[in-house]
């Protein structure tokens, strides 16, 4: 999910940070030579090489320089940096780098389980000992993608959208609602410590587990923390893409089939999500009035606010129902989708299933 493709095609300057993957690393490289792009490759001499550190350098530098398929391939062949083993050697270099011009740091990083959180907690560091050592000139901002399965200050506009679509919700779904607990999108309003009225939409998903719901917290700390320090701060709300990772979770597959049956939901591919996504960085690091810019025009009330902005959420705001509770329905419609069958007849099934429910209970 992260913008690189969509970066360098529009003549980004990108110090890339990834583990030694030699197909990944040549992909990138290949990319960045088909752009008006630059692209800083970070290379660590393997254990066995006998060249001292300033020869090592030189080669990497000549092959870079070459040009040619063989001398990116050589390049390459020894790319890559673990962030998690080597945190500070990153940061200096990053600084090192950078040294003299704006830099906006973005993680866009995932693993499954505990390493999501590691993860978090490595960039984390970065960043911030990074804005520490640019604290007087303040040109170091940071860029995260957000997931809509999380929770968020609900915009009014949104939550009025909600609560309409649940009104003229088909019957079907209002007759299973009770059955499978599916909850309105639309919460009461809380009172806040400014006397304030705010709304907060729930869209966390119990299966995606704890680690998920902490890593997004660090990275949304960092965002909320930067803009009120005075660093640039971007954090756009990216829409429930049908990734790698997602799909490989067959329940989630099939589910994902299902949800566009529901108001507002739609589901979509990582091409669209990626060149949106980099669009939104892009604008909110070229547009002196946008949310991400501590100093615009952009005011706001609440810190929670600065993820509203911008935010393509793919209709989790503004769905009839809560999307954690809807998983269980959109898996049963996803299912019987797979197989060619037509909704109508679902829709039909549904209806009868529940009216028979209804007769039995009564």
């Amino acid at each position: 999910m992260g913008p690189y493709r969509t970066l360098i095609r529009h003549g980004a300057n990108i110090i890339a940070v990834d583990i030694p993957r030699d197909g990944m690393w040549r992909e990138l490289i290949a990319l960045a030579r088909n752009s008006p792009g630059t692209l800083h490759v970070p290379c660590l001499k393997p254990k066995d090489d006998k060249r001292s550190d300033a020869e090592f350098a030189a080669f990497v530098e000549d092959s870079a320089a070459a040009g040619t398929k063989e001398g990116d391939a050589a390049v390459a062949s020894v790319a890559g940096c673990d962030l998690l083993g080597q945190t500070p050697e990153i940061k200096n270099w990053v600084l090192e780098v950078s040294e003299g011009h704006r830099i906006v740091i973005g993680n866009h990083t995932y693993l499954d389980g505990e390493l999501h959180v590691r993860l978090s907690i490595a960039a984390d560091a970065i960043i911030a000992a990074c804005q520490q050592a640019r604290k007087r000139t303040k040109d170091v901002g940071c860029a995260f993608l957000c997931s809509p399965t999380d929770v968020f200050l609900h915009p009014p506009e949104a939550v009025e959208h909600a609560k309409r679509n649940h009104r003229n919700a088909p019957l079907w779904q209002k007759l299973v609602a009770p059955l499978f607990k599916m909850k309105v999108n639309a919460r009461k309003p809380v009172k806040c410590d400014d006397g304030e009225e705010r709304t907060a939409v729930d869209g966390l998903v119990i299966e995606q587990g704890p680690n998920y719901a902490l890593a997004k917290r660090i990275q949304h700390w960092r965002v909320m923390v930067s803009r009120h320090e005075g660093y640039f701060a971007s954090s756009n709300i990216a829409p429930s893409t049908a990734t790698a990772s997602v799909l490989s979770n067959k329940i989630f597959a099939v589910a994902y089939r299902g949800q566009a049956k529901f108001a507002a939901m739609e589901i979509v591919y990582q091409e669209l999500s990626k060149a949106v996504m980099g669009g939104l960085l892009i604008h909110d690091v070229r547009n002196a009035d946008s949310a991400a810019q501590p100093q615009n025009k952009v005011k706001l009330d609440h810190p929670m606010e600065t993820f509203g902005e911008g935010a393509f959420h793919g209709g989790v705001w503004r769905t009839p129902f809560a999307f954690r509770t809807t998983g269980t329905v959109t898996f049963i419609v996803g299912f019987f989708n797979q197989f060619g069958i037509p909704f109508v007849t679902v829709e039909a099934a549904i209806v009868a299933a529940v009216a028979q429910l209804t007769s039995v209970a009564l």
